[in-house]
């Protein structure tokens, strides 16, 4: 097991499984913002490649990418749910403004960071692909609330990640279809 997989399930766990299983409140705060820790640690233990990989982003190759996968999950969510029903503005903490910037680039960043980067090796067999593509995808739609739509999303941006080799692209589709999302909600409200 590589540690990037260590770090998956550590986020896992400490993000989602403890908490829902009933936190003291007293130490409740160690899990609240566990997710800041572990972006935090993947940028320390992992920076020359997300640096290397930066540089080698081609902006052609980058708009086709976030095009493509724009477009397939645009008709993802038209076929199976509305964009706006995983988004509550009741149960957004802060101003909408804050929820929106986050979920464009720190979410982002953070979850192709974990389910993609980590769980993903764009360089392993295909069959460890699959498998991995499989997992990622599956534990991307447990951590969204479950639904059949989130995980065709992590398997498009699964994709994206393997035939470029690259993170960014993978990063940057996914806070691009946040924020048309988010935008797209916003102009329905």
């Amino acid at each position: 097991m590589t540690i990037k997989w260590i770090i998956s399930i550590a986020y896992l766990v400490l993000t989602f499984a403890i908490p829902s299983l009933g936190v003291p409140s007293n130490i409740y705060f160690l899990f609240e913002h566990s997710d800041i820790f572990f972006l935090v640690l993947i940028i320390i233990l992992f920076h020359s490649t997300f640096i290397r990989e930066f540089k080698e982003v081609n902006l052609k190759k980058l708009f086709k990418y976030s095009f493509f996968s724009f477009s397939v999950l645009f008709l993802i969510n038209i076929l199976n749910t509305s964009f706006s029903e995983g988004i509550n503005p009741n149960e957004v903490n802060g101003s909408l403004l804050l929820f929106f910037l986050n979920a464009a680039t720190y979410g982002a960043f953070l979850e192709e960071g974990i389910f993609r980067f980590c769980m993903i090796d764009p360089q392993a067999n295909k069959k460890q692909q699959y498998i991995s593509i499989l997992i990622s995808s599956f534990l991307f739609s447990i951590v969204h609330g479950g639904g059949l739509s989130i995980f065709f999303i992590g398997i498009i941006l699964s994709f994206v990640y393997i035939q470029t080799k690259n993170i960014w692209y993978s990063i940057v589709a996914h806070g691009f279809y946040n924020t048309i999302g988010i935008l797209i909600y916003l102009i329905s409200i």
